[in-house]
């Protein structure tokens, strides 16, 4: 079994908690049924989503002790992402907020981005200073449907986790314990 946990971050609007998309409950039904090692952080803002990248998901790693996936959900576009308040995060600003942790995983960290445009992320791998970059990053290159977005990672994650097709996934680095 690969040795991570997924670390969900959502960041919902008010509107999808009244119509009752929260995919970290629908993800999280499933990763527990799989028994996958998962933690769900609710954000509504910006200072709570830069502590849920810092010293929550510090705290996370030193608990399960292994290394995560950062999987976002959020909406998005091709310019970043928007939190629960509507404030926008470019992908510039995401990646500055993701250096610490992608300096810890040597580079080998893998980004799920639950949100529309999300594979418009890799926007974030185009920069000149000496940061490294993430490993791997896995989203939609348009507009998604909630359920869509949920059955794929849903799929993704059973898939990626199971033994059989370990040989059969590019290593991402986060099958080895060794790097917490």
């Amino acid at each position: 079994m690969v040795e991570a946990f997924v670390y969900i971050v959502e960041s919902s609007r008010p509107d999808d908690l009244q119509n009752g998309d929260v995919e970290s409950e629908a993800l999280g039904a499933s990763l527990k049924l799989c028994k996958i090692p998962f933690c769900v952080n609710t954000v509504s803002n910006r200072s709570e989503f830069a502590t849920a990248l810092n010293e929550e998901l510090i705290g996370q790693i030193k608990e399960f002790r292994r290394p995560p996936i950062l999987h976002f959900s959020t909406h998005g576009n091709e310019f970043g992402i928007e939190l629960g308040d509507l404030d926008f995060i470019r992908w510039d600003e995401l990646r500055l907020l993701l250096q610490p942790v992608i300096d810890f995983m040597k580079g080998s960290l893998l980004i799920c981005m639950s949100s529309c445009c999300g594979a418009s992320g890799a926007i974030m791998a185009m920069h000149d200073d000496e940061g490294l970059l993430f490993g791997t990053l896995i989203g939609n290159t348009k507009g998604v449907k909630f359920a869509d977005a949920v059955i794929a990672y849903q799929s993704f994650y059973r898939l990626f986790f199971q033994p059989r097709h370990q040989n059969s996934w590019v290593n991402f680095g986060v099958g080895r314990s060794d790097r917490v």
